[in-house]
């Protein structure tokens, strides 16, 4: 795999920043928190999936449904773009150990503190909800998590699942490229050439929301695969996902589709997307009642939410793309350094972010019996202050943060004279290390 015009480190290779993608999966990383703080207002929760119990809204439910319906496959897309562009850059193993670093790493050390701090705040809602000794639900999902005790599960991921579900399909694709990458060059260069065309074609997005589709009926999940919930491998949902990473892989040696894309089809693909989610949104509907009298069977509503789920995935993902490269391609120094911030700051907020957004739902804005969205807006505002507050004062700069996304320094007008460092480290773009979480540049 990867043979983008050489299967192994080529120094010539220019060190561009992408400036455009790095914005774009870092918002994909920073929804997190709006997805995750519309839960207690979402239609379908079951009571206990999350610590608060709200009163539904349909504006909100709308958002998750349209959010979730490329926000994930996107990130994935991006990740297996970025992880192609490191094994050009620097080699498969230089590549193993960079992602073990910016990903493995933060994976296990958040399993067990903030992953801890998740199941303290589901144990304090389920004491609330379901009645009990408070002490006795929060020791029990703590332990729980680590497979102790009654009910206990072999390592609950919590959100950090499309970490462990990227380190698996990252370690595929840098083991494929080791055993295939010279054997089946000819193969490698015409998947390229393939996604390219796709990026390139106003059929692209028919094609590539096939398989997407086909998937999801294979699976028979309308709405996309649960996600991996343990340290058991749900190939389900690694299957699902490996289709846009290793779509975002090829698509690195055709990388220059992407600028005939922003400059072409971005908007047709708008007009695309606007007509799948109404097409998806009732079929869906439809399905889940069919599926709820016939377990079994596959029915047309499920074919059809299926199907629209997949162009309506490919149409925003590669609408996104399009929009992000045409206004953010060659941005001025200041813009630049604001997206690489936020970019860093990212991974730090997707990572943090849920036992602060559960805690905030359960005690602060359950009690409040505010409007629905009135209490989103503002926990989704004071979140995100908190968040990246706590990026700049407690992880920046930190030991956290250079394991996030490798060291960075302060400015020179922020330090002494005296003090000041040489260049930071090297990132997966340019001089400073990669990013971290998402797996791409920058991590995420």
């Amino acid at each position: 795999m990867t043979d983008t015009h050489h299967a192994t480190h080529h120094p010539s290779v220019k060190h561009e920043r992408l400036h455009a993608l790095d914005a774009l999966r870092a918002l994909a990383m920073m929804l997190g928190v709006w997805l995750h703080m519309a839960m207690p207002y979402t239609q379908g929760i079951p009571k206990g999936f999350w610590p608060a119990d709200e009163a539904d809204n349909t504006l909100i439910g709308l958002s998750v449904l349209l959010i979730h319906s490329w926000r994930m496959e996107l990130f994935f897309l991006l990740s297996g773009f970025f992880t192609a562009m490191l094994v050009l850059r620097s080699g498969a193993a230089s590549t193993a150990t960079h992602r073990t670093k910016r990903i493995v790493f933060p994976f296990l050390l958040a399993m067990v503190t903030l992953g801890s701090a998740c199941a303290a705040i589901w144990g304090v809602g389920y004491a609330n909800m379901f009645g009990g000794n408070t002490a006795d639900w929060v020791r029990g999902w703590i332990l729980g998590g680590f497979g102790i005790g009654q009910g206990a599960v072999p390592g609950r991921l919590w959100h950090f699942w499309f970490l462990y579900t990227l380190i698996y399909l990252i370690a595929i694709g840098l083991i494929a490229h080791a055993l295939f990458a010279k054997p089946l060059a000819p193969l490698n260069r015409a998947l390229s050439r393939a996604i390219g065309w796709c990026f390139r074609s106003w059929l692209g997005p028919f094609v590539l929301s096939v398989p997407l589709g086909l998937m999801l009926i294979l699976i028979q999940r309308p709405n996309g695969p649960d996600p991996a919930t343990t340290l058991v491998p749900d190939l389900r949902s690694l299957s699902f996902y490996a289709l846009p990473f290793f779509a975002g892989w090829y698509l690195y040696a055709a990388r220059e589709a992407i600028s005939t894309l922003a400059k072409r089809f971005w908007w047709p693909l708008t007009i695309a997307a606007a007509l799948a989610f109404p097409v998806h949104m009732v079929s869906l509907g439809a399905s889940m009642q069919q599926i709820g009298d016939n377990p079994a069977g596959l029915t047309p509503a499920m074919i059809t939410a299926c199907l629209s789920r997949g162009l309506l995935t490919v149409s925003i993902s590669l609408g996104l793309i399009g929009l992000f490269t045409l206004a953010l391609a060659t941005p001025g120094p200041r813009l630049a350094r604001a997206i690489r911030y936020f970019s860093d700051s990212s991974y730090w907020v997707y990572l943090a972010h849920m036992p602060l957004v559960a805690a905030m739902s359960l005690w602060i804005f359950d009690p409040l019996g505010w409007h629905p969205l009135i209490e989103m807006l503002a926990g989704v505002t004071t979140a995100m202050l908190l968040l990246m507050g706590s990026y700049e004062l407690f992880v920046r700069y930190t030991p956290i943060g250079t394991l996030l996304n490798g060291k960075r320094t302060r400015a020179k007008h922020e330090l002494k004279p005296a003090s000041a460092p040489a260049a930071a480290g090297g990132s997966e773009h340019q001089a400073s290390p990669p990013p971290p979480a998402a797996v791409p540049p920058r991590l995420s």
